[in-house]
């Protein structure tokens, strides 16, 4: 089961992915606990793409999502996707330097591949049913 969506560059479109990944997550039965920060990281990679590729101009944004599994874990890698032309923050917008460490502090990993065609970023979290699951159950009960 794969997702995609392609949505105008415009920080309306960060709710709209939002909403459909979470959808997409609940229906290939990713536990709750795991989807909202993977979203979260989504939605950063979003509106960085919205903000610092299309500053000056109108495009699109591409969201793609799959599922790998093996015998002891499940993975959801989640790619973003834009043909902007990067634009870095202005240097006296030292506040809002955050969306690259939150991406970060809230999947498993990140990579961010910049080219002159645009920037792909790939999200992936995964999860261990026998590690994580296990926890969960085990948390409940406290």
């Amino acid at each position: 089961m794969n997702f995609a969506l392609t949505v105008p560059a415009d920080p309306q479109s960060v709710r709209l992915v939002r909403e459909a990944l979470l959808h997409w997550l609940r229906g290939a039965g990713w536990p709750e606990e795991e989807r909202d920060p993977l979203v979260f990281a989504v939605s950063e990679a979003v509106s960085n793409s919205i903000e610092h590729a299309y500053a000056t101009c109108d495009g699109e944004v591409t969201v793609e999502a799959h599922e790998e599994s093996g015998e002891s874990r499940r993975q959801i890698i989640v790619t973003v996707t834009d043909r902007g032309i990067w634009r870095p923050a202005p240097p006296d917008d030292e506040g809002r330097r955050r969306g690259i460490p939150l991406m970060h502090a809230f999947a498993e990993t990140v990579e961010i591949e910049r080219s002159a065609g645009g920037t792909t970023v790939s999200i992936a979290s995964r999860l261990t049913p026998s590690d994580r699951r296990a926890g969960h159950v085990a948390n409940q009960g406290q």
